[in-house]
């Protein structure tokens, strides 16, 4: 499949596979329990492309993952050209011009360059013009009834347009405003007012009837602090068209070298060329169409879009002049923060570019063709000649068009999935434990995530379009053990009996993570091999929880499965989290003093067990009291806990009190009342700096009884 950045061609790749696993099991697919197990993460803000999935359904039935890819990329430009063809044609009525329209749409630098980038959703432009010819035919109809059929298309393109990417409704909402807008200035009347309310509304009912569950799911998760939504304004300055790169030759043309687009980019983004042949013919069209009633619509949409694709202010050479643009207007409305790549709002003005250039291409031909009405020939001949010369002028004007375009083999490469993940797609079911693990290694995650194509087991990372942290690397996740296997080794001397590094095992078989794939590097075939101590450590680990000979092994990764253990005697352990100084000895026992003014404990147990969790404080230079609560993980739920003093200069034995822990990770914070102390205000000679105020030791569970 075409793609040469691999994260995101291997994202979308995904996409369709996870898509069709979803109908397969019967439910929404913008919900994923396969990434970042055992958590899961929704997909409402991921550009996951359900109606391009419905494109490629059935070559995914018969032939495969590549081949529905490959046919939404060509199905794309040919839906996206078509869709620009049927649009001029509506307004000009001219199906030749119409064609080329559709052309100078569809194929432009920037929509091949996002098939060099693997980016499906930039190319997938056909929602356009498809909602665009239908909210004019609704806008033209003389009765309701007549209006009806197009509303409803209208909604059903917007729908499939926010399913593709959340960038499309933005982008047909600006069509309708303006539309809207110049219908209302160029024909001001209360009839004119009422039909466009009433036309939005029937649209806008359809669009939320089939996107209600898109919308709910992006209300719901507006806030959530675990998803990077909003865009800051760095980001859309640099996604933003740059003046010069609005009228620049493509870098990556034949013509001058013809460099891959996908390795090479120039800052000022040349892609985003309106084009110097498909300008002219545009301008031309604009020209020579004035006095026609669309036409004034039509320049002055292309003109609003170019100016919103060129961002908050204007950039000349990516030097910042500091001359806001009309997108400073927009960037703080709700929803509108999350809009980064501002730079997309160019597609606009090339459907403006479509509609007029066939207006250009019509009087062209028109103007150059054979006189219908010479004398010479009979009216058959001269229609033909006609005919013929029409068809002569119309190629050498695609091929002008044609031959500013990049057009040059784009980058191809198979997929090389290692032999044992098909050995283990074999497997009964459980999930899959990637060592070393890749949490924010996108490239590395992009190609593990199609493995999964492959094997089918949940995995515990995921590259999606908006950045998402995980609960996987959070302080209290039970799987620190495995993410910094050198640095928490098995065994390891702590404050706390037992730790939870110690028990792996338990850790594995509570969430079903039945197997292990550890990895000879850290990102992928040619990169970086193991740390020899960081091998050593995750060889410790396996030695721990697989009972047998790995399920596969080469030179790339090695599959482990892992040991099936009783529940029964699997013991409760704790986890030393954030807010804690380094380890210490006083009186042969590991000790460590409270920093930060809260630490955080984290206590993992396999089944519900009742128990007080116990240790020895003390406090420094003034007796101390702590606050203390639970957190259950990560539903957050709280339940504050007594508030106990320690005395300085001794240890006092604390309890709980019997406490419920439910099954899984509960945090429990610790946070000190009182001031901290430095040692060396209190001894000039004492050179510790630290401001202290108390330290806790030997931390356990007792009186552990089950339910």
């Amino acid at each position: 499949v075409p793609g040469e950045l691999l994260p995101d061609r291997d994202q979308h790749y995904w996409n369709f596979w996870w898509i069709g696993q979803a109908a397969i099991r019967g439910v929404s697919p913008l919900h994923t329990d396969m990434l970042f197990y055992p958590y899961g993460v929704p997909l409402h803000y991921h550009v996951l492309g359900i109606p391009l999935w419905l494109i490629g359904m059935a070559p995914q039935l018969i032939w495969g993952l590549p081949a529905a890819y490959n046919t939404v990329a060509l199905a794309a430009f040919t839906l996206s050209g078509y869709g620009a063809f049927r649009l001029a044609l509506l307004i000009t009525g001219k199906p030749l011009a119409s064609f080329l329209g559709g052309v100078v749409f569809a194929f432009t630098p920037y929509t091949l360059g996002a098939v060099s980038d693997g980016q499906n959703e930039v190319f997938s432009l056909q929602w356009i013009p498809f909602y665009a010819e239908a909210w004019l035919r609704a806008w033209q109809a003389t009765t309701w009834k007549a209006r009806a059929l197009p509303l409803a298309l209208a909604g059903l393109f917007f729908a499939a347009g926010a399913y593709t990417t959340l960038y499309y409704p933005v982008d047909l909402l600006i069509f309708t405003a303006i539309y809207a807008a110049y219908s209302l200035l160029t024909h001001p009347a209360w009839a004119t007012l009422r039909r466009a309310v009433l036309s939005v509304g029937a649209m806008a009912a359809v669009a939320f009837l089939l996107t209600a569950p898109l919308i709910a799911g992006l209300a719901t998760n507006y806030n959530n602090p675990r998803l990077d939504i909003e865009a800051g304004e760095a980001q859309m300055i640099e996604h933003s068209a740059d003046l010069l790169g609005l009228f620049a030759f493509p870098h990556d043309h034949p013509l001058v070298g013809g460099t891959r687009y996908g390795t090479d980019k120039l800052p000022i983004r040349d892609n985003l060329t309106l084009g110097w042949v498909a300008l002219g013919i545009a301008a031309l069209g604009a020209w020579v169409a004035r006095r026609k009633d669309a036409t004034a619509f039509w320049l002055a949409f292309g003109i609003i879009a170019m100016l919103l694709g060129m961002g908050p202010q204007l950039q000349v050479g990516r030097t910042l002049t500091g001359i806001p643009l009309p997108w400073k207007l927009l960037e703080g409305l709700p929803g509108i923060a999350g809009i980064g790549k501002v730079e997309r709002f160019i597609a606009l003005t090339r459907l403006s570019m479509a509609v007029l250039s066939a207006w250009g291409t019509a009087w062209l031909l028109t103007k150059l063709a054979p006189k219908i009405g010479a004398h010479n020939r009979s009216s058959v001949v001269r229609r033909r000649s006609s005919t013929l010369r029409s068809a002569i002028l119309a190629t050498f004007l695609l091929s002008l068009l044609l031959f500013e375009l990049p057009l040059h083999p784009r980058y191809i490469k198979p997929f090389s999935v290692p032999t044992g993940f098909r050995t283990l797609a074999q497997q009964p079911d459980g999930a899959l434990m990637e060592l070393p693990f890749a949490t924010q290694q996108v490239e590395t995650v992009g190609q593990r995530m199609v493995y999964q194509t492959v094997h089918g087991h949940p995995i515990m990372a995921g590259y999606l379009s908006r950045t998402y942290h995980s609960p996987i690397t959070d302080e209290c996740s039970p799987f620190w053990g495995f993410i910094s296997a050198r640095y928490l080794p098995i065994g390891a001397t702590e404050i706390v009996t037992p730790t939870l590094e110690s028990h792996p095992l338990d850790v594995l078989n509570f969430y079903n993570i039945r197997y292990l794939a550890l990895y000879n590097a850290y990102n992928g075939p040619g990169s970086t091999p193991l740390d020899p101590q960081d091998k050593a450590a995750f060889a410790d680990i396996m030695a721990h929880v697989s009972h047998g000979p790995p399920l596969s092994t080469d030179d790339f990764v090695s599959i482990y499965r892992v040991g099936r253990a009783n529940p029964q005697p699997a013991t409760q352990s704790i986890h030393v989290a954030n807010g804690w100084y380094n380890v210490e000895q006083t009186t042969g026992a590991p000790f460590r003093w409270v920093k930060d003014n809260q630490a955080t404990l984290c206590v993992f147990t396999p089944r519900p067990v009742t128990a007080s969790l116990v240790f020895d404080g003390t406090a420094f230079a003034h007796d101390q009291a702590i606050r203390w609560w639970t957190e259950d993980q990560p539903s957050g739920e709280t339940r504050h806990l007594e508030d106990k003093t320690l005395p300085a200069g001794r240890f006092a034995t604390v309890s709980t009190g019997p406490i419920a822990w439910k099954p899984g990770v509960t945090a429990v914070r610790i946070k000190p009342v009182g001031e901290a102390v430095t040692p060396s205000s209190l001894d000039p000679k004492v050179r510790d700096n630290r401001p202290l105020t108390v330290g806790l030791r030997g931390l356990h569970l007792e009186s552990v009884t089950q339910k």
